[in-house]
């Protein structure tokens, strides 16, 4: 489970935009990214407890993986 942060790091490939979904579809948090990153690290302490779905958009492709948030 994830506590307080998220890394994302996509080798080879710039993050564009990530998205964390409630199991419902609610989009709980969007961060647009402009740069040439490949790592991001996200804050999560705001958000609670849950199951949800991370959503990343690259400049090549698209990832969704279930993530469990537990303070």
């Amino acid at each position: 489970p994830i506590s307080d942060f998220v890394e994302v790091n996509l080798i080879g490939e710039y993050i564009k935009d990530i998205t964390i979904y409630s199991l419902s579809g609610s989009i709980i948090n969007k961060s647009q990214y402009n740069s040439q990153a490949t790592l991001i690290t996200i804050n999560t302490q705001n958000i609670q407890n849950g199951i949800y779905l991370l959503s990343v958009n690259s400049d090549i492709n698209s990832y969704s993986k279930k993530i469990i948030i537990q303070h």
